[in-house]
């Protein structure tokens, strides 16, 4: 869940998208990710201020993690 807007973040590692739902529970916007940058996402988690991040299994090299900063309009 979303710390700010309530809205339910949902991955999937296997289609590789990132789908969100409004607080309402109705789907708002699907993201296709890409496979240079999320080979295989597996957790996602977000910052009290609303930073997302983004986990990938990577295999035989650890991992990555991904951090996208909350975009207010400014």
């Amino acid at each position: 869940m979303h710390p700010l807007t309530g809205e339910a973040y949902v991955l999937s590692a296997h289609k590789r998208a990132l789908m969100v739902f409004g607080t309402d529970g109705k789907p708002k916007n699907l993201t296709e990710l890409k496979r240079s940058l999320f080979p295989q996402p597996e957790g996602i988690a977000f910052a009290p201020n609303g930073d997302l991040f983004i986990s990938n299994e990577v295999e035989g090299d650890g991992g990555t993690l991904l951090w996208f900063k909350l975009n207010n309009g400014n």
